[in-house]
C-alpha cells in the first residue's frame, strides 16, 4: 500500500459516520478529562522525585482519574506512583510488573502495596535497584530507544548536550506520553478500534513532538520509531505506520475537541487555517528500502502531511551519538 492510498484509507475509517461519532465523543470525552484535571495532575507531579534511570510517564487513563504515574527504567514498567489526599505519595509494584522486573533486570524484587514512596523501605530498596546502575540488552530494545530518545529530544540546549537542536517531545505535566489512537496500523493495513465501553483500543503514538522549522514555524511530529532498520519491516513501511496515526491526529485537530487538544499539545492561540504537520520514521541507519516521501494533502481538512527520514546512531555503548536523515535539513 502506497502513502497516498494509506491516508486514504485511514481518511475513510475516521469519517465512516459510525466511526466518526465513537471517537469523537470519546476524545472530546478524554480532551475535557485532561483540561479538568490538568492543574491538579501537574501539581501531583511536583511531590515526588526519581532517580535516574526512572522515568515518569503518563497516559490518557492516568491522567484523567486519580493521579497515577508509571514508572518506567530504560523504557520498560516497573512500577506505579500513586498521589493520595494530603500529598501523600505511595508507591505499588504488582506481581507483573515485580516478575517483569526480574526477567528483563535481572534483579529480585517483591510486589508492593501502597508503601510511601519517601520513608518505606520497601521504597527505599525499589530506588536502590535501579539507581545511577547501567544495564545492559533489555527484553524490549525498542522500549530502551524510546525512553533514551525522548531524554535526548528533551534536553534544552547544546550545553546540556543535545545533539538535535529544536525539538521537543509533547508531554503531559511533564511526563512522557503517549497517545493512544482508535487506530490499529502496526500490520500496515489499518483498521479501526475502539471497545464496547467507547474506549480507543489501538496503537499508541510512540512520539509526539514539537519541531521548529523556522521563527514562525514550530510544527507537530507524528513520530514512529524502530530499533532495527531490515529488509522485512523496511523505512517505507514504517512510514505507512506513522502516516497512519498522523491522519488521525489531522482529524482530531480538526474536529469539535481540536482546540482543546491543541492546547493539550502545548500550543497557544487558534490551530492554524493551512495546517502543516510532519510525520517522521525514525530508525538506526541501515540499507533498508527508503518510500516516497512527498507531502500529502488532505484538502478537506486543510492539513498537509509532509513525511521525512531521522536516522539515530549509537555508540558501542548504546549512547545516541548523531542523526541523520532528510528532517535534519529542515529543522531550524
Amino acid at each position: 500500500m502506497d502513502n497516498d492510498k494509506v491516508v486514504e484509507a485511514v481518511n475513510m475509517l475516521l469519517t465512516d459516520s459510525i466511526n466518526h461519532e465513537k471517537w469523537e465523543q470519546a476524545y472530546m470525552r478524554y480532551a475535557n478529562n485532561l483540561m479538568t484535571k490538568k492543574d491538579n495532575y501537574s501539581a501531583a507531579r511536583t511531590k515526588f522525585r526519581m532517580p535516574k534511570p526512572m522515568y515518569a510517564y503518563s497516559s490518557i487513563t492516568m491522567a484523567s482519574n486519580s493521579p497515577s504515574f508509571d514508572i518506567r527504567v530504560h523504557g520498560q514498567s516497573v512500577g506505579v506512583i500513586q498521589v493520595k489526599k494530603g500529598n501523600v505519595v505511595l508507591l505499588d509494584v504488582s506481581p507483573e510488573k515485580a516478575a517483569h522486573t526480574k526477567e528483563y533486570f535481572h534483579l529480585d524484587y517483591f510486589p508492593v502495596k501502597s508503601k510511601e514512596w519517601d520513608s518505606s523501605n520497601e521504597a527505599k530498596k525499589f530506588r536502590s535497584m535501579f539507581k545511577d546502575k547501567e544495564f545492559g540488552r533489555l527484553k524490549s530494545e525498542e522500549h530502551r530507544i524510546e525512553n533514551l530518545l525522548l531524554a535526548e529530544f528533551s534536553k534544552r540546549l547544546r550545553s546540556d548536550g543535545k545533539i538535535l537542536c529544536n525539538i521537543q517531545p509533547v508531554k503531559l505535566s511533564n511526563c512522557f506520553f503517549q497517545l493512544t489512537t482508535p487506530l490499529k496500523a502496526s500490520t500496515h493495513s489499518p483498521s479501526f478500534s475502539m471497545n464496547k465501553r467507547g474506549g480507543a483500543t489501538g496503537g499508541g503514538i510512540d512520539i509526539l513532538a514539537r519541531i521548529k522549522h523556522s521563527a514562525s514555524d514550530t510544527r507537530l511530529a507524528i513520530i514512529e520509531l524502530k530499533d532495527d532498520n531490515k529488509n522485512s519491516e523496511p523505512q517505507k513501511d514504517v512510514m505507512i505506520q506513522a502516516l497512519s496515526y498522523a491522519t488521525f491526529i489531522a482529524h482530531l485537530l480538526r474536529s469539535k475537541a481540536g482546540r482543546k487538544w491543541w492546547s493539550l499539545f502545548n500550543y497557544n492561540g487558534s490551530i492554524p487555517d493551512a495546517l502543516n504537520l510532519d510525520v517522521v520514521s525514525l530508525m538506526p541507519k541501515g540499507s533498508s528500502e527508503e518510500g516516497c516521501l512527498t507531502p500529502i494533502s488532505i484538502k478537506a481538512l486543510n492539513v498537509v502531511l509532509t513525511p521525512y527520514t531521522l536516522y539515530y546512531e549509537l555508540n558501542d555503548k548504546g549512547q545516541i551519538t548523531g542523526f541523520s536523515g532528510t528532517l535534519i535539513n529542515e529543522i531550524m
